[in-house]
């Protein structure tokens, strides 16, 4: 006799017609304590534009880090959970600078500032991370 496997979902929902931003989260939880969990989360954003500068790549690889330290968790209350996550980018723009010295003080002054790269996309851009 085969139990079959039902699951309690919850599902978070944000968005704003002011705000160019939706964030949908399909977070099931199974009747089993430990039974592996897969969460799902779709974000858009429309007319995204990103300033990435060399400080936000040391601020995610020290974050990353951080969330990786430390005494591992009890495996008797560990659960395991998969988090897929969706990126819709709709006509977004992401702009990298090369100063010298690694130098900028202004970010939205495009004028004080070398240009590394400036990519712009009229297309839609689906990125999935697991």
């Amino acid at each position: 006799m085969q139990i079959p496997v039902v699951y309690v979902v919850h599902c978070v929902e944000f968005y704003s017609s002011f705000f160019p931003l939706q964030v949908h989260g399909d977070l099931p939880s199974p009747l089993k304590w430990n039974a592996e969990r897969t969460w799902t989360f779709y974000i858009t954003l429309r007319q995204p534009v990103f300033y990435l500068l060399r400080d936000h790549i040391n601020m995610f690889t020290d974050l990353g880090k951080d969330w990786a330290s430390g005494p591992p968790s009890d495996w008797q209350r560990w659960v395991p959970t998969v988090y897929l996550v969706n990126l819709h980018l709709y006509h977004y723009e992401v702009n990298t600078y090369a100063n010298d010295q690694n130098i900028i003080d202004k970010p939205l002054v495009r004028e004080d500032n070398g240009i590394l790269a400036n990519i712009i996309s009229l297309e839609d851009t689906v990125l999935m991370f697991n």
